[in-house]
C-alpha cells in the first residue's frame, strides 16, 4: 500500500513538472521535430494508425481476459487470473485518476491523427502492464528468466510509444513517463504474484486441483 501511495505522489509531481516552462521548451521542439520526420516515413503513418489499437482499451482488456481465462483453465486456479485483471483495472484508474489531478496539455496541430491525450501515456502504460503480466503468468511454464519479461514488457511498450509520437498523440514527455508507471506497477503485481503463489497457509479454491 505504501508503494502505491508513494507512486501516485511522484507520478503527480512529474506530472506537475512536465507542465513547467522549461520543460515544455524542450518537449513542444522534440515533438515537433519526430512527428515531422516520423511521418515522412513511406508507409509508416497508415502502419501505426492500425496498430497503436495495440494500447486501445478494449484491446488491452480483451488481452488481460484472454489470458487470465487461459491461465484458469490450465491451472485450475482463480487467485492469479483475479489478479491479473485486477492489476490491469488499477492501471487504468489510476491513469484516469493522475489525468485529473494533474491536468496536463495535449498535443495540437494539423498533423495530430486521431485523439491526443494529456500526462501520461495510458496506452504505453497499459501495454507495458499487459505484456509485462502475461509474460509473468507463463513465466513458469515457458522458462523465461526475469530478465526476458521485462524486456518483452519494454519492447512492447517502445512499439507503442513509436506508433502514439508518430501519430502527433502524446508529447514525449508524457510517453517516456509512462514507461517507469508501467513497469512499477508490474513489479507490484509480480510481488503480489510471488506471495499468491508461495503462501502455505492459503486454502485452495473449489476449482484448483490439490
Amino acid at each position: 500500500m505504501a508503494a502505491v501511495a508513494l507512486l501516485c505522489v511522484a507520478t503527480a509531481a512529474v506530472g506537475k513538472f512536465s507542465l513547467w516552462g522549461p520543460v515544455k521548451a524542450i518537449d513542444e521542439p522534440l515533438f515537433e521535430v519526430l512527428v515531422d520526420f516520423l511521418q515522412t516515413i513511406p508507409g509508416l503513418r497508415a502502419f501505426c494508425e492500425q496498430t497503436t489499437r495495440l494500447g486501445a482499451l478494449p484491446v488491452t482488456y480483451a488481452m488481460i481476459i484472454g489470458g487470465s481465462v487461459i491461465y484458469a483453465l490450465q491451472h485450475r486456479k482463480v487467485a492469479v487470473p483475479a489478479l491479473m485483471i485486477l492489476t490491469l483495472f488499477g492501471a487504468h484508474a489510476f491513469q484516469r485518476g493522475i489525468g485529473i489531478v494533474v491536468d496536463g496539455t495535449i498535443p495540437t496541430g494539423p498533423d495530430i491523427i486521431g485523439s491526443p491525450g494529456p500526462f501520461f501515456s495510458g496506452g504505453v502504460q497499459r501495454v507495458i502492464v499487459v505484456f509485462g503480466v502475461l509474460a509473468s503468468a507463463a513465466q513458469p511454464t515457458s522458462g523465461w528468466s526475469d530478465r526476458a519479461v521485462f524486456r518483452i514488457a519494454l519492447a512492447a511498450g517502445t512499439f507503442e510509444a513509436i506508433t502514439r509520437i508518430t501519430l502527433g498523440r502524446h508529447w514525449p514527455f508524457d510517453l517516456l513517463a509512462a514507461f517507469p508507471i508501467g513497469f512499477t506497477i508490474l513489479l507490484v503485481f509480480r510481488g503480489a504474484l510471488s506471495v499468491i503463489e508461495s503462501d502455505p497457509f492459503r486454502p485452495p479454491h473449489p476449482l484448483e486441483t490439490p
